[in-house]
């Protein structure tokens, strides 16, 4: 799809898929719609602060 885009034939790419691999293969995130969300960045209810996910997986979720 990201072709497609670079080519002018699509506008934008739609992705029900959460793992980011749009961004991976380097393409205009202003051109992706994801309608699920994504693992980009995580967002702090309260005050709505973003951060980088990874910042997010070492800071609250648990590794082993």
């Amino acid at each position: 799809m990201g072709f497609l885009v670079h080519k002018g034939i699509a506008k934008y790419v739609f992705t029900q898929n959460i793992d980011c691999l749009e961004a991976k293969a380097i393409m205009d995130q202003k051109k992706v719609i994801y309608a699920h969300g994504n693992f980009l960045k995580a967002h702090c209810p309260k005050c709505e602060d973003l951060i980088p996910f990874e910042d997010f997986e070492k800071r609250f979720l648990l590794k082993e």
